[in-house]
């Protein structure tokens, strides 16, 4: 399995995680999925259902693809403006299994809360490290 393939299963977890996939989840699902040329949605639902997360997390090869993951899943448990309790313990056990340093998830949490406002939001300089580093950039 390549790292495309883990981080949308990986978000198809986040999504399913409080056991309701509403649509604006299957949206961003949806659009993560067309990105990276895969547009079955209910497809990769019932994949990650039967998949392990430690399996997929085991594909992801370097720290900036895990940090990349972890920021996706955190946007999608946001998605529909609700982070109960099942998604706040899944998204725990992701970070823990991605090894994510705590000023990286202190970085991940402050997008969440900048939502919207350009004033709080955090410097990217970090963001885009990370985004160079991994497997999902795209050169000009």
């Amino acid at each position: 399995m390549d790292s495309r393939e883990a981080v949308l299963l990986v978000i198809a977890k986040t999504a399913l995680s409080d056991g309701n996939v509403d649509e604006s989840e299957r949206e961003f699902l949806a659009e993560m999925g067309a990105a990276f040329g895969n547009s079955d949605v209910d497809g990769m639902l019932e994949t990650a259902k039967s998949s392990e997360l430690q399996t997929l997390v085991a594909s992801l090869d370097s720290y900036a693809d895990r940090f990349f993951v972890a920021l996706r899943a955190f946007m999608m448990a946001h998605v529909d403006f609700e982070f109960d309790a099942q998604e706040e313990a899944f998204f725990e056990k992701l970070v823990d299994s991605l090894e994510i340093t705590d000023d990286d998830l202190k970085l991940i949490e402050s997008t969440e809360s900048a939502f919207g406002d350009e004033q709080e939001a955090a410097s990217p300089d970090r963001i885009i490290e990370l985004y160079q580093q991994s497997s999902f950039c795209v050169s000009s």
